[in-house]
């Protein structure tokens, strides 16, 4: 009997860890909300199918944006002085246009990150990008390849 005892205490045990274990590995793994969050790889043919699907289901909406490499890389410096890397709360960037001060002026691209209920944050600091030539940052027309 008392082995019994201890045998089913064992191995209840077991189970709940086994259980725990379990869910713990779902549970942080699906904070995503579902959303697959993957980096994809194509080649061109394939690439066209999806712009042509989209530009089919989506006729009036722009159908792809250009940034700049200053952009991108006042992008990057949001992510590892603002964030340190992390930002897992963070859905994504705007890019909201500024003209400095000085003279003479430039244009700027201040960089805003995005939570995941798609509200602007603004942290105490601010990155932009500036020197940036517009045909680099604008709505892809049509007409651009």
């Amino acid at each position: 009997m008392n082995k019994c005892n201890f045998t089913c205490l064992f191995a209840g045990i077991l189970i709940g860890v086994i259980v725990t274990a379990t869910t713990c590995y779902f549970m942080k793994n699906s904070s995503d909300n579902g959303v697959e969050l993957v980096v994809g790889t194509t080649d061109s043919a394939a690439a066209i199918q999806f712009q042509n699907r989209y530009k089919s289901q989506f006729p009036a909406e722009i159908e792809g944006i250009n940034i700049s490499k200053e952009q991108l890389d006042a992008i990057n410096t949001t992510i590892s002085e603002t964030y340190n890397g992390n930002i897992s709360n963070i859905s994504g960037f705007r890019l909201y246009n500024g003209i400095s001060g000085g003279t003479p002026s430039k244009r700027l691209s201040i960089v805003y990150p995005i939570d995941l209920n798609l509200r602007k944050i603004t942290p105490s600091n601010l990155f932009y990008a500036s020197g940036f030539n517009d045909r680099y940052s604008l709505p892809c027309p049509r007409f651009c390849d």
